[in-house]
């Protein structure tokens, strides 16, 4: 129905969307990395299992925003997602491959 609302937000006129499906997997990847350089999220720890880097989660640190469009709407899926998701289910989810969530972060 008409009253449903979106599966993701709608962008502002003029921005690329961080859901758009031309952004690539790699891409996406680099945004992680992005938000983990500027403080705004992390890895979980290492664990005596040794866990790959795309198996540990990301975990939220902080909202503090960028003053970068992707950069701000990734952040705030991350922020609300619970519980935490693993670096590969995030970029198989950002590029709505689905993924342990099945639906997406939202």
């Amino acid at each position: 129905s008409l009253s449903e609302s979106p599966p993701h937000p709608v962008p502002l006129q003029g921005y690329t969307s961080f859901w758009n499906d031309c952004i690539s997997a790699g891409l996406r990847g680099c945004i992680l990395v992005e938000l983990a350089l500027r403080g705004r999220i992390q890895l979980e720890p290492p664990t005596l299992r040794r866990k790959s880097l795309l198996n540990r989660k990301v975990l939220f640190k902080s909202d503090a925003p960028t003053g970068d469009v992707l950069l701000d709407e990734a952040l705030k899926h991350i922020k609300v997602t619970e519980p935490a998701e693993t670096v590969q289910n995030w970029i198989e989810l950002l590029t709505g491959k689905g993924g342990a969530g099945g639906g997406g972060p939202l």
